[in-house]
Formats: structure tokens, C-alpha cells, sequence
């Protein structure tokens, strides 16, 4: 049976590699869209559950968590 802490040590760095590009894309994704205006946070206050959730998984990087999570 393997050592877990062993395991666990040596698949860190894999993981926060994975973190930080995924954060990475969602952070640019994020700033691009409201740059260019294809995301207005204005427009999205007036938009019901669905349609926020649809203009917020658009961007990439962003998916349902993230559109749930600004609804609240």
C-alpha cells in the first residue's frame, strides 16, 4: 500500500500548477470580457437567473460555479 502523505507530497505542485492556470484563465477571461464589453455588470443586474448564468459561463474559464456564486 503507498505511503499517502508520500503521494500527496509529490502530487502538490501538479495541483497548484492546475490552480493557477485555471485561475489564471478565469482572471483573464474575466478581464477581457468586461474590457471589450462583452460583459457589463450593469446589464447583468437587471437580467434574470438564467440569462446571468448564460453571459458568465460564456467567458472562458468561468463556469456555473462562478455564475452562482455572483448571484448571490
Amino acid at each position: 500500500m503507498p505511503d499517502l502523505a508520500k503521494v500527496e507530497h509529490e502530487r502538490r505542485p501538479a495541483t497548484r500548477t492546475r490552480l493557477r492556470v485555471l485561475c489564471g484563465r478565469a482572471g483573464r477571461g474575466l478581464a477581457e470580457a468586461m474590457l471589450e464589453g462583452t460583459l457589463d455588470t450593469t446589464r447583468l443586474s437587471k437580467l434574470n437567473n438564467e440569462d446571468v448564468a448564460t453571459a458568465i459561463t460564456g467567458i472562458r474559464g468561468l463556469g456555473q460555479w462562478s455564475a452562482d456564486i455572483y448571484m448571490l
